[in-house]
């Protein structure tokens, strides 16, 4: 609400609100894919012979056309944008988020942690795409965490799950996840006591709920100070 205050003491602001209703956002989105998707074709081309400071500086704006395109491109598309990826090592958890997209198949995509699950689960969580998952050793935390994501986005996962830790019986929750209100962990204590004493799930509401518009701006700063990508 801050955002929004701020924004709407400018007059563009003012202006731009009076055009946009559902078709025009619908239109800008296409303009949008139409201009990201040519721009990351051109940008992948000749990548190989870049200086190294030209080469990091490229990358970077790929990441950024990436992120974008995981919600804005044709599905048709993922495959392809999966298959021009596949040869740069910088991009290869994008290769993975496009390749779980473009196949349902997630059991790469868990090694990579929470993240990218989320990416994925937002792109899918309305279309009732259904998963499917390969993995049989859950001993890494990460991989947990992942396909727990998925669960707290009420996806559905055709696989063997993990065993049900806390952080599944809290995502996947059931009426048997009311005793974790009784946890001896604090912090698990607190998430379940967050929830309540409900026998259903209560996540989707929360989950599809608007973004904060400073999101935005934390996450590219991640790229920017060199995160976990």
């Amino acid at each position: 609400m801050r955002r929004i205050r701020e924004l709407s003491k400018q007059l563009w602001f003012k202006w731009r609100r009076k055009d946009e209703d559902a078709l025009s956002l619908v239109g800008l989105a296409i303009k949008l894919r139409l201009s990201l998707s040519s721009e990351l074709n051109s940008k992948l081309d000749n990548l190989e012979q870049l200086s190294p400071y030209e080469r990091k500086r490229r990358i970077y704006r790929l990441r950024f056309l990436l992120s974008r395109l995981i919600y804005l491109a044709d599905p048709t598309k993922y495959r392809e944008i999966e298959t021009r990826i596949a040869s740069v090592p910088e991009l290869i958890v994008f290769r993975a988020i496009f390749g779980a997209l473009a196949t349902g198949e997630i059991t790469d995509l868990l090694d990579y942690g929470t993240a990218p699950a989320h990416a994925v689960a937002q792109a899918i969580s309305t279309t009732g795409f259904e998963l499917s998952c390969r993995r049989i050793n859950w001993e890494a935390t990460a991989t947990t965490q992942a396909w727990s994501v998925f669960a707290a986005y009420g996806i559905k996962i055709n696989g063997s799950p993990p065993p049900r830790f806390d952080i599944v019986q809290i995502c996947d929750w059931d009426e048997r996840s009311i005793e974790l209100l009784h946890s001896t962990d604090a912090y698990v204590q607190e998430i379940a006591c967050l929830h309540g004493a409900y026998p259903d799930r209560r996540h989707d509401e929360l989950l599809q709920s608007a973004f904060d518009t400073d999101d935005n701006v934390a996450y590219d700063l991640v790229d920017l100070v060199g995160g976990s990508y």
